[in-house]
């Protein structure tokens, strides 16, 4: 026992309403092990008639007088998840909070596809300039200067053969083999770094604007090339 009197710790008081006897048993071990003497009273009706749980006030998880303060703590805590057993695992860390929304790098991987390599890494970049130190790495510019010098390669090489306005889209299906390898061993690092610091539901910018603009770069660009042509 911990903050009550051996003999006498005061009349029972309600500390909780469950509305199955399983749920009160449950809540009952949590103060159990907190060192509380509780009981659960009308768990009996409740298994008998589930359907008048609610009418007649639910199942009562009862402790003396002198130990709510404490029971009140131990409920709170079990609610929170703050515990844990003996020998288990320690609660896991709260994700942390970007500084500002960033954009999916799963999804600008898949639209470099279409819109170029480029478009991809240029997301990269901007999302390693919020996440921060952290996620700024030296090979992002290496893979930026790479498709820098591949993108318009295969566009000339293409444009030799069967010149059009959609160079710039055929330039990326040709390209992408190497899309994959950067999002393999590039961008597929941050999408991991998102997902284990910032937690699944991380602040996320929209694609579309970007997107949109790159494609109506692209399509200019075409038009252009396929008038020097």
């Amino acid at each position: 026992m911990t903050d009550h009197d051996s003999t006498y710790a005061g009349d029972f008081v309600r500390v909780a309403t469950c509305y199955t006897a399983t749920e009160a048993h449950v809540l009952r071990n949590v103060l159990v092990s907190a060192g509380l003497d509780p009981e659960v009273a009308d768990a009996n009706m409740a298994q008998m008639q589930p359907w008048m749980t609610v009418a007649f006030g639910g199942v009562r998880v009862l402790v003396p007088q002198s130990q709510v303060a404490s029971a009140r703590r131990a409920i709170e805590d079990y609610e929170a998840g703050r515990l844990v057993l003996p020998g288990g695992d320690p609660a896991p860390e709260p994700f942390a909070t970007l500084p500002a929304p960033v954009f999916s790098i799963d999804r600008a991987a898949l639209l470099s596809f279409a819109l170029t390599p480029l478009f991809g890494v240029a997301v990269q970049i901007f999302n390693a300039s919020v996440i921060g130190p952290s996620a700024q790495r030296l090979g992002h510019w290496l893979w930026l200067a790479f498709f820098l010098v591949a993108t318009p390669g295969s566009m000339v090489l293409l444009a030799a053969g069967n010149p059009g306005p959609f160079i710039v889209l055929r330039a990326a299906l040709s390209l992408s083999i190497f899309t994959g390898a950067w999002y393999v061993f590039s961008a597929q690092k941050q999408s991991r770094q998102l997902l284990t610091v910032y937690g699944p539901a991380y602040r996320k910018r929209s694609l579309l604007t970007p997107a949109i603009v790159a494609a109506l770069v692209a399509m200019a660009l075409g038009q252009v090339w396929s008038t020097l042509d």
